[in-house]
């Protein structure tokens, strides 16, 4: 699964238990639907429904073509989109760099990194001074978490790739860089 993808749409369509269980590997927000909402949905606006089949029809097709039979073929989303299965990099949208020591010239690698990935699309290079100058000095203090994390996942909305330049030292904005990462790399 990725960015935007909807899961347990099946289950939910054919009111059965959820056979398998997904691990969020960075801080994911998730919206829960109650039991009626999508009863009531269907009531209220069937294109809804229509929609999602057409995408789990499309995801149906996609894994048939590929040969891949899993127990996560149906999470679905948009083909075509920055997300779609069928590119190999999809679920590939954040990029930490991180040094291995203090003495790696990080600043320049990450600006030849962006250079190359600038390719494939919009890429954002974010360190924590850049992000203090757009967001004020006090924008990687825990008290400014929320707007921080809303912020971010705007620019991963626009762009389609954010590379997070760690610190050289495990500080907060490190550490959220690795929280944020799709991907780590580590510069040495």
């Amino acid at each position: 699964y990725g960015r935007g993808d909807l899961i347990g749409v099946v289950e939910t369509l054919t009111h059965q238990a959820r056979a398998t269980t997904v691990h969020a590997v960075r801080d994911s927000e998730l919206a829960k639907l109650p039991a009626g909402a999508l009863t009531s949905i269907k009531r209220r606006y069937p294109q809804v429904v229509t929609r999602l089949i057409h995408l789990l029809g499309e995801k149906i097709l996609g894994s048939l073509q590929q040969g891949t039979v899993t127990g996560h073929q149906f999470g679905l989303h948009a083909a075509g989109s920055k997300w779609d299965s069928g590119n190999p990099a999809s679920n590939l949208s954040t990029v930490a760099v991180m040094p291995v020591s203090e003495d790696v010239p990080l600043t320049a690698f990450a600006l030849e990194l962006k250079h190359a990935l600038s390719a494939i699309g919009p890429v954002l290079l974010l360190a924590s001074d850049s992000v203090k100058q757009r967001l004020g000095s006090a924008a990687l203090d825990s008290i400014h978490e929320y707007r921080l994390s809303s912020w971010l996942g705007q620019q991963e909305d626009i762009h389609r790739i954010v590379l997070y330049q760690a610190d050289g030292t495990l500080t907060p904005w490190t550490q959220r860089c690795i929280r944020q990462a799709d991907c780590i790399l580590i510069v040495g």
